[in-house]
Protein backbone atom coordinates (compact mmCIF):
# COMPACT_ATOMS: atom_id res chain seq x y z
CA UNK A 1 0.00 0.00 0.00
CA UNK A 2 3.09 2.26 0.02
CA UNK A 3 3.97 1.70 -3.63
CA UNK A 4 3.95 5.42 -4.63
CA UNK A 5 6.35 6.20 -1.79
CA UNK A 6 8.66 3.28 -2.63
CA UNK A 7 8.98 4.63 -6.17
CA UNK A 8 9.83 8.13 -4.98
CA UNK A 9 12.10 7.29 -2.05
CA UNK A 10 14.52 4.41 -2.85
CA UNK A 11 15.84 4.18 0.72
CA UNK A 12 12.38 3.81 2.25
CA UNK A 13 12.24 0.89 4.69
CA UNK A 14 9.00 -0.77 5.76
CA UNK A 15 9.65 -3.24 8.58
CA UNK A 16 7.56 -6.38 8.66
CA UNK A 17 4.92 -6.42 11.39
CA UNK A 18 5.87 -8.68 14.28
CA UNK A 19 3.19 -10.84 15.94
CA UNK A 20 1.40 -9.05 18.78
CA UNK A 21 1.41 -10.54 22.26
CA UNK A 22 -1.73 -11.19 24.24
CA UNK A 23 -2.83 -8.03 26.03
CA UNK A 24 0.07 -5.99 24.62
CA UNK A 25 -0.35 -2.23 24.36
CA UNK A 26 0.42 -0.27 21.23
CA UNK A 27 3.30 1.41 23.09
CA UNK A 28 4.91 -1.91 24.03
CA UNK A 29 4.39 -3.28 20.54
CA UNK A 30 6.10 -0.25 18.98
CA UNK A 31 9.08 -0.62 21.31
CA UNK A 32 9.57 -4.22 20.19
CA UNK A 33 9.16 -3.33 16.52
CA UNK A 34 11.79 -0.59 16.90
CA UNK A 35 14.36 -3.32 17.63
CA UNK A 36 13.96 -4.58 14.05
CA UNK A 37 14.87 -1.34 12.23
CA UNK A 38 18.08 0.56 11.54
CA UNK A 39 18.22 3.81 13.52
CA UNK A 40 21.61 4.96 12.29
CA UNK A 41 21.44 8.78 11.98
CA UNK A 42 20.11 10.55 10.11
CA UNK A 43 16.77 8.78 9.85
CA UNK A 44 13.09 9.68 9.87
CA UNK A 45 10.13 7.80 11.29
CA UNK A 46 6.74 7.90 9.64
CA UNK A 47 3.69 5.90 8.77
CA UNK A 48 0.25 5.79 7.27
CA UNK A 49 -2.78 5.35 9.55
CA UNK A 50 -1.85 2.80 12.27
CA UNK A 51 1.76 2.96 11.10
CA UNK A 52 1.94 6.62 12.08
CA UNK A 53 0.77 5.82 15.59
CA UNK A 54 3.47 3.17 15.88
CA UNK A 55 6.04 5.69 14.61
CA UNK A 56 5.05 8.16 17.33
CA UNK A 57 5.52 5.54 20.03
CA UNK A 58 8.86 4.50 18.52
CA UNK A 59 10.07 8.11 18.67
CA UNK A 60 9.94 7.96 22.47
CA UNK A 61 12.88 5.52 22.42
CA UNK A 62 15.12 6.86 19.65
CA UNK A 63 16.18 10.13 18.04
CA UNK A 64 14.68 10.56 14.56
CA UNK A 65 15.11 13.78 12.61
CA UNK A 66 11.31 14.07 12.48
CA UNK A 67 8.11 12.03 12.68
CA UNK A 68 5.91 12.15 9.57
CA UNK A 69 2.25 11.20 9.95
CA UNK A 70 0.16 10.43 6.86
CA UNK A 71 -3.57 10.08 7.48
CA UNK A 72 -2.73 9.11 11.03
CA UNK A 73 -3.46 10.31 14.55
CA UNK A 74 -1.86 11.51 17.74
CA UNK A 75 -4.59 10.01 19.91
CA UNK A 76 -7.03 7.13 19.79
CA UNK A 77 -9.73 9.74 20.34
CA UNK A 78 -9.48 10.54 16.64
CA UNK A 79 -11.00 7.14 15.98
CA UNK A 80 -14.81 7.52 15.80
CA UNK A 81 -16.68 5.97 18.72
CA UNK A 82 -18.51 3.47 16.49
CA UNK A 83 -15.22 2.08 15.17
CA UNK A 84 -13.69 1.90 18.66
CA UNK A 85 -16.74 0.00 19.91
CA UNK A 86 -16.63 -2.38 16.95
CA UNK A 87 -12.93 -3.03 17.59
CA UNK A 88 -13.53 -3.87 21.24
CA UNK A 89 -16.34 -6.27 20.30
CA UNK A 90 -14.15 -7.87 17.65
CA UNK A 91 -11.46 -8.61 20.21
CA UNK A 92 -13.93 -10.67 22.21
CA UNK A 93 -15.13 -12.78 19.29
CA UNK A 94 -13.51 -16.13 18.51
CA UNK A 95 -11.48 -16.34 15.30
CA UNK A 96 -14.05 -18.63 13.66
CA UNK A 97 -16.68 -15.91 14.06
CA UNK A 98 -14.40 -13.28 12.55
CA UNK A 99 -13.66 -15.63 9.66
CA UNK A 100 -17.36 -15.50 8.70
CA UNK A 101 -16.91 -11.92 7.54
CA UNK A 102 -15.87 -12.15 3.89
CA UNK A 103 -12.64 -10.26 3.30
CA UNK A 104 -13.60 -9.40 -0.26
CA UNK A 105 -16.72 -7.61 0.97
CA UNK A 106 -14.79 -5.57 3.52
CA UNK A 107 -12.19 -4.68 0.89
CA UNK A 108 -14.88 -3.73 -1.63
CA UNK A 109 -16.54 -1.38 0.88
CA UNK A 110 -13.19 0.19 1.76
CA UNK A 111 -12.29 0.67 -1.92
CA UNK A 112 -15.67 2.29 -2.60
CA UNK A 113 -15.32 4.69 0.32
CA UNK A 114 -11.79 5.62 -0.80
CA UNK A 115 -12.77 6.09 -4.46
CA UNK A 116 -9.98 3.70 -5.48
CA UNK A 117 -9.15 3.08 -9.12
CA UNK A 118 -8.45 -0.38 -10.54
CA UNK A 119 -4.75 -0.30 -9.64
CA UNK A 120 -5.48 0.73 -6.06
CA UNK A 121 -8.05 -2.06 -5.76
CA UNK A 122 -5.47 -4.60 -6.89
CA UNK A 123 -3.00 -3.38 -4.25
CA UNK A 124 -5.70 -3.55 -1.60
CA UNK A 125 -6.64 -7.10 -2.60
CA UNK A 126 -3.02 -8.21 -2.20
CA UNK A 127 -2.77 -6.51 1.19
CA UNK A 128 -5.98 -8.13 2.43
CA UNK A 129 -4.88 -11.60 1.29
CA UNK A 130 -1.61 -11.21 3.17
CA UNK A 131 -3.08 -9.79 6.38
CA UNK A 132 -2.64 -11.71 9.63
CA UNK A 133 -6.17 -11.98 11.12
CA UNK A 134 -4.86 -12.20 14.69
CA UNK A 135 -2.72 -9.07 14.24
CA UNK A 136 -5.60 -7.28 12.52
CA UNK A 137 -7.90 -8.02 15.45
CA UNK A 138 -5.31 -6.89 17.99
CA UNK A 139 -4.67 -3.67 16.06
CA UNK A 140 -8.27 -2.48 16.39
CA UNK A 141 -8.35 -2.96 20.13
CA UNK A 142 -4.91 -1.43 20.62
CA UNK A 143 -5.94 1.72 18.74
CA UNK A 144 -9.19 1.94 20.70
CA UNK A 145 -7.25 1.98 23.99
CA UNK A 146 -4.39 4.18 22.81
CA UNK A 147 -3.63 7.63 24.22
CA UNK A 148 -0.43 9.51 23.40
CA UNK A 149 0.40 12.25 25.89
CA UNK A 150 4.19 12.22 25.71
CA UNK A 151 6.64 14.87 24.63
CA UNK A 152 9.22 13.84 22.05
CA UNK A 153 12.24 15.81 20.93
CA UNK A 154 11.67 15.32 17.21
CA UNK A 155 9.33 17.67 15.30
CA UNK A 156 6.04 16.13 14.18
CA UNK A 157 4.66 16.86 10.71
CA UNK A 158 1.21 15.66 9.78
CA UNK A 159 -0.81 15.53 6.55
CA UNK A 160 -4.44 14.46 6.51
CA UNK A 161 -7.38 14.24 4.13
CA UNK A 162 -10.18 16.59 5.12
CA UNK A 163 -12.74 13.91 4.12
CA UNK A 164 -11.18 11.07 6.12
CA UNK A 165 -13.95 8.69 7.20
CA UNK A 166 -11.85 6.42 9.45
CA UNK A 167 -9.81 8.87 11.52
CA UNK A 168 -11.27 12.23 12.37
CA UNK A 169 -9.18 15.02 10.82
CA UNK A 170 -7.07 16.82 13.45
CA UNK A 171 -7.72 20.39 14.41
CA UNK A 172 -5.74 22.89 12.33
CA UNK A 173 -2.47 23.90 13.91
CA UNK A 174 1.31 24.13 13.48
CA UNK A 175 2.80 21.20 11.58
CA UNK A 176 -0.57 20.04 10.21
CA UNK A 177 -1.49 20.11 6.52
CA UNK A 178 -4.71 19.07 4.80
CA UNK A 179 -5.53 17.64 1.40
CA UNK A 180 -8.86 18.96 0.13
CA UNK A 181 -11.15 16.06 -0.73
CA UNK A 182 -8.66 13.51 0.56
CA UNK A 183 -10.03 10.46 2.34
CA UNK A 184 -8.05 7.97 4.43
CA UNK A 185 -5.43 6.48 2.09
CA UNK A 186 -4.14 9.77 0.72
CA UNK A 187 -0.72 8.29 0.03
CA UNK A 188 -2.39 6.25 -2.75
CA UNK A 189 -5.03 8.65 -4.00
CA UNK A 190 -2.90 11.82 -3.79
CA UNK A 191 0.68 10.51 -4.13
CA UNK A 192 2.21 13.68 -5.58
CA UNK A 193 0.99 15.81 -2.67
CA UNK A 194 2.03 13.25 -0.06
CA UNK A 195 5.45 12.69 -1.64
CA UNK A 196 6.01 16.44 -1.79
CA UNK A 197 5.13 16.63 1.91
CA UNK A 198 7.69 13.91 2.67
CA UNK A 199 10.36 15.54 0.52
CA UNK A 200 9.91 18.92 2.23
CA UNK A 201 10.10 17.51 5.74
CA UNK A 202 12.73 14.82 5.10
CA UNK A 203 15.17 16.71 2.86
CA UNK A 204 18.09 14.42 3.68
CA UNK A 205 16.34 11.41 2.16
CA UNK A 206 17.05 10.59 -1.49
CA UNK A 207 14.08 11.52 -3.68
CA UNK A 208 13.53 10.40 -7.27
CA UNK A 209 10.46 12.44 -8.16
CA UNK A 210 6.77 12.26 -7.42
CA UNK A 211 4.86 8.98 -7.19
CA UNK A 212 2.24 7.84 -9.67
Amino acid sequence: MLEPQRQAFPTLETPAWVPARLGESLADYAKRLLETIDTTPPFYLGGVSFGGMVALEMARHCEPEAVLLIGSARSGQQVPRAIRTSARVGQRLPMWALALRPRWLIAAHFAWRERFNRHHRALLARAVRGADPELFRWTGGAIARWHFEHEIAAPIHQIHGDKDWILQPPKPGPGIEFIAGGRHMINLTHPDLVNNFLHRHAPEVAHEGSGR
